[in-house]
């Protein structure tokens, strides 16, 4: 619901801004002087916890790849290339946590778009869970659990990638198994 796809203008302002304006002018009348400052600091202190509540309830009646909830803001992806600009090491870790009832299995890519010299990340560029000896495409997050450390070893193409270090914080991910994919991040 955006002008340019995932940013710009985004359109559900709109019909917010008239359901609050309607509301003021409501308030104004029904409530006089200070009942309506004190309505106004009630509703500021109690929408944050509603906010919360209600995301934790949608994820919970989900299930599969929509049961998952990634935390951008706690997500972080540091990268470096080798020397000769021939292999890149990417590790990190990534918040995602299950809300569904069920185990859930999935693969994890970053969206090229997220870093900040495009070209690095190639569109496949598949992620690796780091834990044990045998490194598997393939996580999978219990019920109630979170946290995941990542890895990817990826060949580059070009000479123009040597040296390059870095890191994001909250990369746009890819969520993909065999019943669905889904793309989550900031402003997905």
């Amino acid at each position: 619901m955006w002008s340019n796809g995932q940013d710009g203008f985004h359109y559900p302002v709109i019909p917010a801004l008239c359901l609050l304006i309607i509301g003021i002018v409501w308030a104004v009348r029904e409530f006089g002087g200070w009942r309506l400052l004190v309505l106004i600091i009630l509703c500021l202190l109690l929408s944050h916890g509603a906010v919360s509540i209600s995301e934790t309830i949608y994820y919970k009646a989900h299930s599969g790849l929509w049961a998952v909830y990634y935390d951008p803001e706690n997500s972080q992806i540091d990268y470096a290339s080798d020397k000769d600009g021939k292999t890149l090491s990417v590790s990190g870790q990534l918040d995602l946590i299950n809300y569904g009832s069920g185990p859930v299995t999935f693969g994890i890519k970053v969206l090229d778009d997220s870093t900040p010299q495009e070209g690095l990340f190639p569109n496949e560029m598949v992620l690796q869970d780091e834990a044990g000896a045998k490194k598997s495409e393939q996580f999978t997050l219990e019920p109630g659990a979170g946290g995941l450390n990542v890895q990817a070893d990826i060949p580059l193409a070009g000479a123009n990638f040597q040296d390059v270090r870095g890191g994001l914080t909250g990369p746009d991910l890819i969520l993909f198994n065999s019943s669905g994919t889904r793309i989550v991040g900031r402003n997905r």
